[in-house]
């Protein structure tokens, strides 16, 4: 049922926090542009853990989400900002950011790390968590992932997170080599 559904939803998103930003863990980032992935993971983890236990259909609540973006920019323009910006925003889009804009740009950074070294968001947070939690201290998180992954993602953050951005589904087509992201101005896209 959706009620089961929401609530196996839930369980994920609140055993997420415990690894990002509740204590005992208690993740910290250092630099506020980076804040939006706390609740992006756990909005994320909503999404892969009723997919990993059968609930839902792959992809099908990241296109909710998808088309719940595209709708909402629709009727309010207004409410393009870069994620980046996520911790000034009004209190009225805060929802709006934590629980559909932050897990697509969640979304795309695992497709992006995927391809690029092999490694998972799951798995950076679970490094990152090993590294970096229970109050160590701050971290980068820019720079945490280049040291996870071996790779830099500055393209990654200057379309996704440092300016207004559009999400092409990558769940729907997962990138392979042949097939990689490219960022752009407007946004990014799949060639």
């Amino acid at each position: 049922s959706d009620r089961t559904v929401r609530d196996w939803q839930l369980l994920g998103h609140r055993i997420a926090h415990a690894q990002n930003k509740y204590p005992p863990e208690s993740l910290m980032l250092r630099d506020l542009r980076d804040h939006w992935f706390l609740e992006g993971w756990a909005a994320y983890a909503e999404v892969v853990s009723t997919e990993a236990v059968g609930l839902a259909e792959p992809g099908k609540q990241l296109d909710l989400l998808y088309d719940r973006h595209h709708d909402v920019l629709s009727a309010h323009p207004e409410w393009a900002f870069p994620l980046a910006r996520e911790p000034e925003l009004p209190d009225e889009l805060h929802e709006y950011v934590h629980y559909t804009v932050a897990p697509l740009a969640v979304a795309q950074l695992d497709s992006w790390m995927r391809l690029r070294s092999g490694r998972t968001v799951a798995e950076l947070v679970g490094w990152l968590n090993e590294r970096h939690g229970r109050f160590q201290g701050g971290v980068d998180l820019r720079e945490a992932i280049a040291t996870f992954t071996g790779h830099r993602y500055d393209d990654f953050f200057a379309v996704f997170v440092d300016r207004v951005a559009t999400f092409p589904p990558v769940w729907r087509a997962p990138a392979t080599r042949e097939r990689e992201i490219v960022g752009t101005a407007a946004g990014a896209q799949m060639r």
